[in-house]
């Protein structure tokens, strides 16, 4: 921090050392920059995290004026056969379809090893996996009755929590996944209406089982 400067910025104030110190939605003076405290994390003078504002041209920002990881120019090798980001990518994950279908893994009319004997996901069976569930008959961790190690202080799930900016909460308030400004580049992935609304769905379930 140089000294002079802040003493030039009369309007703000240098940026307090400890955190408890900071009030939220404030201006300070920051490695002689603007910064706004978020009570979490530090965003620029346009309140967008420091590392993905356009504007400033944050660390996270490709040649393309894009998010580094969510440019579609700049990650061609995370692109699967089927046309879409390999991490997201379900047929590349659980292979073949059935003739039901849906994924050899997880069909019940075809046996697939992912159904338990309770007729359930595996991954998802609380009777199978007795350690996982709480007295209320859900995950521990996602129970807001018993206070879930992943429910924050505004009872919702912490990644999804958009005060305290969750890690699937992008710069525009939105889930990550949902939000269009930050997936314009995804035109790549067939039919992406169809998929942007298998995604609502699949958030709204999970709400429903968390509450």
């Amino acid at each position: 921090m140089v000294g002079s400067y802040c003493e030039k910025m009369d309007e703000y104030e240098c940026l307090p050392g400890l955190k408890k110190n900071r009030e939220i939605g404030k201006k300070y003076i920051y490695q002689n920059k603007i910064v706004i405290w978020n009570g979490t994390k530090l965003n620029c003078i346009h309140n967008i995290y420091l590392s993905n504002c356009k504007i400033c041209k944050g660390s996270s920002i490709c040649e393309h004026n894009k998010i580094k990881k969510n440019c579609y120019k700049c990650n061609m090798h995370k692109i699967c056969k089927h046309l879409t980001q390999k991490i997201y990518c379900k047929d590349c994950r659980y292979g073949e379809k059935c003739i039901h279908n849906k994924y050899k893994v997880f069909c019940k009319e075809c046996g697939g090893n992912g159904i338990c004997e309770h007729n359930i996901k595996r991954v998802n069976c609380l009777r199978c996996k007795k350690n996982l569930a709480c007295i209320h008959g859900k995950n521990k961790k996602f129970c807001k009755t018993c206070g879930g190690s992943r429910i924050c202080e505004h009872n919702i799930q912490k990644d999804y929590c958009i005060q305290c900016m969750g890690s699937q909460i992008c710069e525009h308030l939105r889930k990550k996944r949902l939000c269009l400004l930050c997936n314009e580049d995804k035109k790549y992935q067939k039919n992406y209406e169809q998929v942007l609304e298998n995604e609502l769905t699949s958030i709204f379930y999970l709400e429903s089982f968390l509450e």
